[in-house]
């Protein structure tokens, strides 16, 4: 029974994850912010199959308020963390205006890839969900392009080379739940 919300509990913890990273990289902690930063994504990274694994029933969807849309829940977790490492680096490299505009035009490019997905659903799913796909996959690169940034800052090159290792089954698992996919022939 309390398997169930794990999942929950990671996405949770994402969201304290992005709060903490924001936190300290504003104020220039920047070895914290990193650690909070991997915290957030590889609670990301199990997230989805923690849910896939231990799913509530129908029943439980309809009674938890938060599972109403696990979906947008997951996805607004996804985007605290990323604006918060965003936004935290831009601060780093940027003035802050530039910062700002930096932050707001990939935030928008975000919103409409999801408005595009929402629209193309009910008319054309799977076309919808290879978006939602692609998405993903950029997301993740954003994720590890910060990453890789956070780590340059705290000057712990030699992270590098462990990120590349743990990416590859990271990856692997990706591909092959992408590809899986039920509602996704692709090649079609």
């Amino acid at each position: 029974m309390v398997k169930k919300y794990i999942a929950d509990g990671l996405t949770v913890l994402r969201v304290w994850s992005a709060a903490t990273v924001l936190l300290s990289g504003v104020l220039g902690n920047w070895e914290l912010a990193l650690v909070m930063f991997i915290v957030g994504a590889l609670s990301d990274a199990f997230d989805g199959p923690a849910a896939r694994r231990w799913p509530y029933t129908e029943e439980e969807n309809r009674r938890y308020w938060w599972r109403k849309d696990a979906h947008q829940f997951d996805n607004f977790a996804d985007l605290l963390l990323s604006g918060a490492g965003m936004v935290s680096l831009a601060l780093y490299y940027l003035p802050w205006w530039q910062a700002g505009l930096v932050v707001a035009g990939i935030g928008l490019v975000s919103f409409v890839i999801q408005t595009i997905v929402d629209r193309t659903g009910p008319r054309n799913p799977k076309l919808a969900e290879r978006i939602d796909v692609a998405h993903g996959w950029l997301f993740g690169l954003e994720l590890a392009t910060m990453l890789v940034l956070m780590t340059l800052i705290v000057g712990a090159n030699w992270l590098l080379p462990m990120y590349v290792i743990a990416a590859a089954p990271l990856l692997w698992f990706k591909w092959d739940r992408v590809t899986s996919r039920s509602e996704l022939t692709y090649g079609s």
